[in-house]
């Protein structure tokens, strides 16, 4: 049966301190005129290529051409294997059947090679065909090779059976294999994270086949975000992964981790059987029992509606990831300056609407969304730092945005999602907050969410009237206080403040008001204005927004909040 899988294993000793072998061009025979060659331009520059017009050696670059051109007059064949590295394979090319060279995409990261689908779906016994490959690199130096579920390898391995003609035909699953390890690794293209491998001498077709048929069945997802503070309090906390969950379920942390003897914090994502939910939930509570359940809350992520995730094409760090409906990789030369030159994608390009493709090296400045005529859209970027901005564009018909998007958000890393734009009726927002009430449904209503800050921000743009509502400690209720009261008259004011000396220690040592919060009714807001801070001094403002019903109350609350230290309150006029 397939096992969880692994890292990739290394040896102890240093494979790159074995003398390096030397190969030469594989002499075909009737039996194997398919075979590819491996010629290593290191070690024999002048002896390993021939010219097709002489039969001679021919004099190979030092380097590979820039125009990555095969010449015309080398004697080489698609599939074959060109190396100009020195150590781990990765100025390695491969030759294209239009005679380009394909440089090792290297899915490892770390130097070794990938043999990719572009090249292996050409032959029908890719492991006989790129023996020489694998003699000449060496199996240490070879992190997968890509297969095509009609390679012969499926026949010779496992029960000696095929794979089905339904399976075969399908083009959202992956085949790789590790033959340093010997394990084949199957992959949901629509979920990377969706993978399992499966062992070369304890397999059967039957398990690969099991495995696919259920890899789609719907999923339930917790997040289980905690905070626990307090010696006495950390003390109870259990130690390690959340335990007891039902059969199937699996749980990993999530982001970072803090911990320590008087705080706890941090994150867990547990997945597994949407019909075990309800057990899930319970050993979650269960391991957390006799805690406060105010310190950790249970987000439920479940995907009650069924809707194609969204995908993440990383054209910097994964370019092969972008493929064509055939199920081979968009060539580099193909996609490399696409968003700059055209904004229509491809008819051949295996994309969908709400995929992102991303040309950015470091923030994701240059990603893109597909919509649904297949243009590009740039991300707006709300924050106006280079962050991530999902617009309500590709979100408007999803009811589980945050769910759609999962594998962008994770792709792009969370602390580059600056906010996820929302239908007021998605699934978060209901199983979080609760039903929108009817009147604020509207086209001049706004929900995005901060999936980092874990805030949802109702905005009124004709009104520029916004307020933000913590995941877990707010309610619908107080979202329907505030937008009631936002449809009144307002009022605005500031608070200036300037401590220092005594002052400053009151505010920072005695009262710690650095970390306190403002209590405000439930129809106001406050936002920062300017501010300057010091190891021994703090000035500046905050500006306090609300319904003139409420602004005494509200003043009130922001005197009691500074007690006896000295402020100004002034009234903003509005013109």
């Amino acid at each position: 049966m397939p096992k969880t899988r692994k890292t990739r294993r290394f040896t102890t000793t240093n494979p790159l301190s074995r003398p390096k072998r030397a190969s030469t061009k594989v002499k075909s025979t009737k039996n194997e005129e398919n075979k590819v060659a491996y010629y290593d331009l290191v070690s024999q520059p002048n002896e390993s290529i021939k010219s097709k017009s002489t039969g001679n050696f021919i004099r190979i670059p030092k380097k590979p051409p820039r125009n990555l051109k095969v010449a015309d007059d080398w004697d080489v064949k698609p599939g074959d294997v060109l190396s100009w590295s020195q150590g781990r394979p990765t100025e390695t090319f491969f030759v294209t059947s239009e005679g380009t060279l394909l440089k090792n995409p290297d899915k490892s990261g770390s130097g070794y090679l990938t043999i990719p689908l572009a090249i292996t779906s050409q032959f029908s016994d890719v492991l006989n065909c790129f023996s020489s490959v694998l003699d000449g690199v060496g199996r240490n130096y070879i992190t997968n090779i890509e297969l095509a579920p009609t390679d012969i390898f499926f026949t010779t391995h496992f029960s000696k059976q095929p794979l089905p003609t339904s399976i075969k035909n399908r083009k959202d699953i992956s085949y790789s294999f590790d033959p340093n390890d010997e394990i084949l690794y199957v992959t949901l293209e629509s979920n990377p994270n969706q993978s399992q491998d499966f062992p070369l001498d304890t397999t059967k077709t039957d398990d690969i086949i099991q495995w696919i048929s259920v890899a789609n069945d719907l999923k339930a997802k917790f997040n289980v975000k905690y905070n626990f503070e307090g010696k006495e309090t950390c003390n109870k906390v259990p130690r390690g992964i959340i335990t007891g969950l039902p059969t199937g379920w699996q749980c990993q942390q999530q982001g970072s981790l803090m911990f320590g003897s008087d705080k706890i914090q941090g994150e867990w994502k547990c997945e597994g059987p949407e019909k075990t939910k309800d057990k899930a939930r319970k050993a979650i509570e269960k391991h957390y029992k006799g805690l406060n359940k105010l310190d950790f809350h249970i987000m439920d992520l479940t995907n009650i509606g069924i809707e194609q995730p969204a995908r993440y094409f990383d054209l910097v760090k994964k370019p092969e990831t972008l493929k064509r409906t055939n199920g081979i990789p968009v060539p580099n030369s193909e996609f490399q300056d696409f968003h700059i030159n055209r904004t229509s994608i491809p008819e051949d390009w295996d994309v969908s609407f709400g995929d992102v493709i991303n040309w950015s090296k470091g923030r994701p400045t240059e990603a893109y969304f597909i919509l649904e005529d297949r243009t590009l859209s740039k991300n707006p970027d709300r924050s106006g730092s280079g962050y991530l901005t999902i617009p309500f564009n590709v979100t408007k018909n999803s009811r589980n945005a945050l769910l759609r998007y999962e594998y962008v958000i994770e792709g792009v890393g969370k602390n580059y999602v600056s906010t996820v734009e929302m239908h007021p009726e998605d699934i978060f927002i209901k199983k979080n907050w609760g039903e929108v009430p009817s009147e604020m449904i509207s086209r001049n209503v706004e929900f995005i969410y901060d999936p980092l800050e874990e805030f949802l921000y109702v905005n009124i743009p004709h009104t520029k009237k916004s307020k933000e509502f913590k995941l877990g400690s707010t309610t619908m209720q107080d979202m329907q206080t505030w937008f009631a009261g936002a449809m009144e008259d307002q009022a605005s004011f500031r608070v200036k403040y300037n401590f220092t000396g005594p002052h400053y220690q009151k505010y920072h040592d005695v009262y710690q008001l650095n970390t306190a919060h403002f209590s405000l009714p439930k129809t106001w807001s406050v936002e920062p204005g300017t501010t300057d801070l010091g190891h021994d001094y703090c000035h500046g403002e905050w500006k306090f927004h609300g319904d003139r019903k409420h602004l005494n109350e509200a003043k009130k609350g922001a005197q009691d909040f500074y007690k006896d230290l000295p402020i100004t309150i002034e009234d903003i006029h509005h013109k």
